[in-house]
């Protein structure tokens, strides 16, 4: 579940030399089962209540509400192309596909999202977003690169506008990261902005609307545009106000976009073509 154990385990799979597969324990009981045996994991790091309800069918299992506080085996580095993360996206076919994304990519982001949108050590961040979609990578291992604060927010509380303002406020959060959803059970709410500096919108084609009062109530706002396949964000856009367009903005470091014909020949500005990603964020 949602919690300290999330982030201490993904820390530990990493500092392992491993790569990690999230398993939202809310998520169907079918899908779970197919992504552990899909995936070949040799491992499922689990709660004991979470164990039980579920019974997935892994080789071998470590409840980290059991471990003993021993001295653990020295981290072991992983390298560039080895797999720090595998996402399940929905597939074309409707049957889930594991999107390997290497330490490099991740790497990648990582550096270039400290430096735009920008996150620091005096940050905090409420983090609102289920680990088995990719964007938590920014709401789990981005503030541990910087030395910023992280406030998990349990699913329940994630769900519930109310409860999510009233966590926003007592957190005293400054950088929130989330679908045009979550923004939208916030505004439901009567949230007015409070402490937040900065925020980014993704997980979906950001509204004009959404955009205008976001505008209102945050300083920086951001539109964070990626597939799964290219390591969470490919480009951003601030958002200012007077909204006009919603854009996708400039890419991130060392990624290269491309609005390509047919032919696979760039295409004159304002001609409608396909968007081709590629750079170092490419899993």
């Amino acid at each position: 579940e949602r919690g300290v154990d999330m982030i201490a385990g993904v820390v530990g799979v990493l500092k392992s030399g491993a790569g990690y597969v999230p398993l939202d324990p809310g998520y169907p009981s079918e899908r779970l089962a197919f992504m552990v045996q899909d995936s070949g994991m040799k491992v499922l790091l689990t709660q004991n209540a979470v164990s039980k309800e579920l019974q997935l069918p892994a080789q071998a299992t470590v409840l980290v509400d059991e471990v003993p506080a021993s001295a653990p085996p020295p981290p072991r580095s992983a390298q560039p192309e080895d797999v720090c993360y595998v996402i399940y996206t929905s597939g074309s076919t409707g049957k889930p596909k594991g999107v390997l994304v290497p330490h490099r990519a991740v790497v990648n982001l990582l550096e270039s999202v400290k430096r735009t949108p920008g996150m620091t050590a005096s940050d905090t961040i409420l983090a609102v977003t289920t680990l088995s979609f990719d964007i938590a990578v920014s709401e789990v291992i981005l503030p541990l690169t910087v030395g910023a604060r992280i406030v998990v927010a349990t699913r329940e509380v994630a769900a519930d506008g109310g409860r999510l303002l009233t966590a926003l406020k007592e957190s005293q959060a400054t950088f929130l990261d989330a679908t045009p959803a979550t923004y939208r059970l916030l505004l439901g709410a009567g949230w007015g902005g409070g402490d937040l500096k900065k925020c980014i919108c993704t997980g979906e084609a950001m509204p004009k609307d959404l955009a205008v009062e976001l505008v209102k109530r945050v300083p920086s706002v951001w539109n964070g545009y990626g597939p799964t396949e290219t390591c969470v964000w490919s480009t951003f856009y601030e958002v200012k106000a007077p909204v006009g367009r919603i854009l996708i903005g400039k890419p991130v470091a060392n990624t290269l976009v491309q609005v390509l014909d047919p032919r696979g020949q760039p295409v004159l500005p304002g001609v409608v073509g396909e968007l081709f990603i590629g750079g170092r964020g490419v899993s």
